[in-house]
């Protein structure tokens, strides 16, 4: 039997406030499984325009847009053509610093 191949864990550190309803605020550290798919319920790390990064909730409109959807009610969800998307991980954890 052969081992199952784990993904890749990185941290990245939050700026901002898009996702202070979820409980990650800025100035957080946040543990991230890298993989491309999406899952629902989870925060993804977005790569998008291969230039800029947020975490986002992430829903799948169709084959070609992608909804990303911040846990701030000061922010709108935005619709992205899928091709200028990229799904780096999702969060598994985070640190909080005093």
């Amino acid at each position: 039997m052969k081992p199952q191949q784990k993904n890749r864990i990185i941290k990245q550190k939050v700026t901002g406030d898009s996702m202070i309803d979820a409980g990650i605020c800025d100035g957080d550290w946040v543990i991230v499984e890298e993989g491309t798919k999406p899952y629902k319920s989870k925060v993804h790390v977005i790569l998008i325009d291969n230039q800029d990064v947020t975490l986002k909730y992430v829903e799948k409109i169709n084959q070609k847009e992608v909804k990303l959807v911040p846990a701030n009610t000061k922010y709108q969800e935005i619709i992205y053509p899928a091709e200028r998307i990229s799904i780096q991980g999702y969060v598994v954890g985070q640190v909080r610093i005093y």
